[in-house]
């Protein structure tokens, strides 16, 4: 966010009156600031820049945003800006900002509105963008563009400064070992109080965690091309999970029924060791060639997971996969009473996200929630 120091307030930014107010503020550097403020010690871990106070320090080049949820609908986006320029990754692209995530609706009144908008084909095509699959890359002028309509990704002359803030963007990644590239299916198959790391934190500092293969293997899942089917292959046969789940993501997005993906995506779906993955795995093979292979894989998963992360994945693959119209309602039902006293459990997170699809199935009996 940029912070605006009227004149009489710039000596606690370290600003002369009459100088430049603006100042580039990351959410991080609250409490380095808070703490500075009341003349408490710093602690040397604590990331962000302290903006306030004798000890203010210099602003960042940029700030850095993440999204990695809607409500019970999961996201991966990454974005930087430096106060005018913001490029944003989104390594989900096949879900909308606002379409898929009931919470939204909720909250948000005019959400539905705008949905029967839409719906009745009544949008432009920058009313639709909300609901309708995100570009993998996304890059707008702030200055001249603050509602961030007119996308720049493709313009040749901004080529140069989307690559450098790209490349910033991995760098701050990579710095950070940003956890978000850990899928949630899997957070309970690779740490808790019987395995080796006890906290996402403690696995993400570790070597066991690859994120410079992990951050590679997801931007090229997310662009779903043709020419890289040899590395969403080749990604679902490695030895880290991350990255299987990742190469499964590539074949989903890109939707190919050749029948090497088929029997690649048959065979994780049955023998991959982690649910997270076969659910992955599964939800692709529907839109590539075996929807029926699918249904029973992700069902199977639902019936039989004790985990929650995993349970509310399937929940969201039966839709993605576009074979949830082979559910009955008393599949809903069963799977609604999957969740019930699951709140003192450290995975009820999952159960409670996905009892807020099921809850909405239900409502829409016998109809179906469209999500992409």
């Amino acid at each position: 966010l940029i912070v605006r120091f009227p004149d009489k307030w710039k000596h606690l930014a370290g600003a002369e009156p009459g100088s430049i107010s603006d100042r580039m503020v990351d959410f991080v550097d609250l409490p380095k600031t808070t703490l500075s403020l009341a003349g408490m010690a710093v602690p040397e871990q604590l990331q962000g820049h302290i903006f306030l106070g004798p000890d203010s320090e210099p602003a960042p080049s940029n700030v850095y945003l993440y999204r990695d949820r809607m409500a019970e609908r999961p996201d991966l986006c990454r974005s930087t800006t430096d106060g005018r320029w913001y490029y944003i990754r989104n390594f989900m692209p096949h879900r909308p900002n606002g379409r898929d995530s009931r919470y939204g609706h909720t909250v948000q009144a005019n959400w539905g509105a705008w949905e029967a908008h839409y719906e009745a084909g009544k949008c432009d095509p920058i009313q639709s963008q909300f609901f309708e699959p995100k570009p993998v890359v996304q890059f707008f002028d702030t200055e001249n563009d603050p509602w961030h309509v007119k996308n720049l990704a493709a313009a040749p002359e901004h080529q140069e400064r989307i690559q450098a803030m790209a490349a910033k963007l991995d760098q701050w990644m990579l710095e950070n070992r940003d956890i978000g590239l850990i899928p949630e299916p899997l957070f309970y198959d690779l740490v808790g109080p019987d395995k080796p790391y006890k906290t996402l934190y403690e696995f993400g500092q570790s070597d066991n965690y690859p994120i410079e293969q992990a951050l590679e293997a997801a931007k090229a899942a997310s662009w779903g091309d043709p020419e890289l089917i040899d590395d969403y292959l080749a990604h679902m046969e490695d030895a880290s999970p991350i990255i299987r789940y990742w190469g499964a993501y590539g074949l989903f997005v890109l939707r190919s029924d050749a029948e090497q993906v088929q029997q690649a995506l048959r065979e994780m779906a049955v023998n991959d060791p982690m649910g997270g993955n076969r659910v992955m795995a599964a939800q692709a093979l529907g839109h590539c060639g075996d929807p029926d292979t699918a249904f029973s894989a992700i069902h199977q998963e639902a019936d039989e997971t004790e985990l929650g992360y995993v349970f509310y994945q399937a929940i969201n693959a039966f839709q993605y996969s576009h074979t949830d119209d082979r559910l009955t309602r008393e599949d809903w039902q069963r799977f609604k009473d999957k969740t019930a006293n699951t709140g003192g459990r450290e995975d009820s997170f999952g159960y409670q996200y996905a009892l807020r699809i099921i809850d909405d199935a239900l409502a829409l009996w016998p109809e179906r929630r469209t999500v992409d």
